[in-house]
């Protein structure tokens, strides 16, 4: 099967933008991650915190009100969080917004996920985890639920992709009407000239840029000069 140059110059540009698709996608992809893994790794940060302080002051599941300051400044300084919430069983004990009195249903504790970092940051409306503490040298937990601010989760994890678009979509245009741009000038035309002058004789193309092309012309003049002469 054949094909003209221009098929071969399209089939050129589209493989290379297949191949820029696979590249930023993967990009885009591991980006995605690391930042949904950056903001889990946040929020079991603040959750250990928060854990730790309340297990080695409380003695009474009651002692958790004299702790709402430390749970409203976590709250206040996570982006990520709209709501800190200490309950026994499904009994709520403490909430940092009023707006939050139930967990929410797709609520999830901190381990190690066999999803993706993004996936879970994605289906998650919530993080729990556990508050151990002792009484009278009986175990007792209670359970510290982080709600997670939606909007905030989704713009962070969607920050790239606007650069990704800009990558994908706009520089490889630029980069097609730049290649299809120049092969037209220095390829297509002086082609269609010596197509031309070729079947006609007359208007003898002016010198090209391209090195090769420049010399079939001066061929084409010599061997039309010699048949004229002849």
């Amino acid at each position: 099967m054949q094909f003209n140059i221009k098929q071969f110059v399209v089939f050129i540009v589209l493989s290379l933008l297949a191949v820029l698709y696979v590249i930023f996608s993967d990009y885009y992809a591991d980006q995605r991650e690391q930042t949904a893994s950056a903001i889990l790794s946040n929020l079991r940060e603040d959750m250990s915190e928060i854990g730790y302080i309340l297990s080695k002051n409380l003695h009474k599941q009651e002692d958790v009100k004299g702790h709402r300051a430390v749970l409203d400044r976590t709250a206040a300084n996570n982006d990520f969080i709209s709501a800190i919430m200490v309950l026994n069983d499904s009994k709520l004990l403490l909430t940092t917004d009023p707006a939050f009195r139930e967990v929410p249903k797709e609520n999830q504790f901190f381990r190690v996920h066999e999803q993706a970092p993004y996936e879970v940051m994605r289906q998650a409306e919530s993080f729990e985890g556990v508050i151990r503490y002792y009484r009278n040298g009986d175990l007792h937990r209670l359970r510290l639920v982080f709600v997670l601010d939606k909007g905030e989760v989704k713009t962070y994890l969607n920050y790239n992709k606007a650069n990704f678009l800009v990558y994908l979509v706009v520089l490889p245009s630029i980069l097609v009407f730049l290649v299809w741009g120049l092969f037209s000038i220095y390829v297509s035309q002086p082609l269609e000239k010596l197509k031309n002058y070729l079947l006609t004789g007359e208007d003898v193309p002016k010198p090209f840029k391209l090195k090769e092309l420049d010399t079939i012309r001066g061929i084409m003049e010599q061997t039309f000069a010699r048949l004229a002469q002849e």
